[in-house]
C-alpha cells in the first residue's frame, strides 16, 4: 500500500463512513481502500465491472438525460456556445454518452 492509501485507511479506522470512489481503475485499487470497520459503505464508479471484491452489488448507471447533459455542457463551455448551435451541443452530448466527466472535458476544451 502506498502512503495515501494508508492515510485514508487510518483516517477511516473505527468509523462508520460512506466512501465514494469515482473512476476506479481496477478492483485492486478499490479493495485496498475498503475500510475494515463494519457499517461502512463503499460506492465505486468505474468504466467496467469490478470483479473479485467481496460483497459487491453491481449496478449499471447510464449517463445524464439530454436536457441535464446540455445544461452541464453549457455550464462548462458557456451558455452562448450552446444556444448558438443547440443541435451541435446535443450531438456532442450524445457522443459523450451523457457522462458528466466527458462533458466537463469537452466543455472546458470549448471554453478554452
Amino acid at each position: 500500500e502506498d502512503e495515501l492509501t494508508e492515510a485514508v485507511r487510518a483516517a477511516l479506522a473505527g468509523r462508520r463512513c460512506l466512501l465514494l470512489l469515482d473512476d476506479a481503475a481496477d478492483p485492486a485499487q478499490v479493495h485496498e481502500l475498503i475500510p475494515d470497520t463494519p457499517g461502512c459503505l463503499v460506492v465505486a464508479v468505474s468504466e467496467g465491472p469490478l470483479t473479485g471484491i467481496p460483497d459487491v452489488r453491481p449496478c449499471t448507471l447510464g449517463g445524464l438525460g439530454t436536457t441535464a447533459a446540455v445544461a452541464l455542457l453549457a455550464r462548462y463551455a458557456g451558455r452562448t456556445r450552446v444556444t448558438v448551435d443547440p443541435q451541435a451541443a446535443q450531438t456532442l452530448v450524445e457522443e459523450c454518452g451523457g457522462r458528466p466527466a466527458a462533458l466537463l472535458v469537452a466543455g472546458g476544451w470549448l471554453a478554452g
